[in-house]
């Protein structure tokens, strides 16, 4: 005997949207590194791309070593719809390696009246250089190149991508003997002497 039928409403609810995020994110090694964001309702954020226990509070990446890492975080609407996970890469890179070399062959010397061309140069993608001399900015030396004509120290600092910087510094010298004087000046000497200048 089949008995009066009983309704059973199914609402199908739309899954949320992933959060919006900035990503990758880049520090210096060693930089202070501030809490992930993202825009959403009730974030959840993750270590894994699955599974795992999720945390309500941002994650703050460790700037310790040099490296990548993925952090994921979803959000939640109002009738518990948890979205997919969104990845945010965070990068650490090191300060870039500096190498200043001179063009030429007196090396790091240079004679009266002329310069030595002092090259800076780097393994890994540089987005900006400046020139010092003796400790103090050489406005316009923005490139990876410097004329320098004048004895002293000059150091260039290098900036990667991300903004971590380090610098090297080189002494240039310059010839100061001064000009020779011929001695004597004036003279006169009778045919087959010899003379000593």
């Amino acid at each position: 005997c089949e008995g009066p039928r009983a309704a059973l409403t199914v609402i199908i609810n739309i899954t949320s949207t992933k959060p919006k995020v900035v990503s990758p994110v880049g520090y210096c090694v060693g930089a202070t590194a501030a809490p992930l964001k993202a825009i959403g309702t009730d974030l959840k954020w993750y270590t894994t791309p699955t599974g795992g226990t999720p945390s309500t509070t941002p994650p703050t990446p460790s700037t310790a070593t040099v490296g990548t890492t993925t952090y994921y975080v979803t959000q939640t609407s109002l009738i518990d719809c948890e979205s997919p996970r969104e990845s945010i890469v965070v990068n650490i890179s090191d300060k870039p390696d500096v190498n200043i070399k001179s063009i030429g062959t007196l090396k790091m010397a240079f004679c009266k009246y002329d310069s030595v061309l002092l090259k800076a140069s780097s393994s890994v993608a540089i987005a900006s250089y400046q020139w010092y001399k003796n400790g103090i900015l050489v406005p316009g030396a923005t490139r990876d190149s410097f004329y320098a004509s004048t004895n002293g120290d000059y150091k260039v600092v290098l900036k990667n991508t991300l903004g971590c910087e380090n610098d090297s510094t080189v002494y240039v010298f310059g010839d100061t003997l001064p000009e020779p004087i011929l001695s004597p000046i004036d003279l006169i000497f009778c045919p087959n002497v010899n003379i000593v200048l």
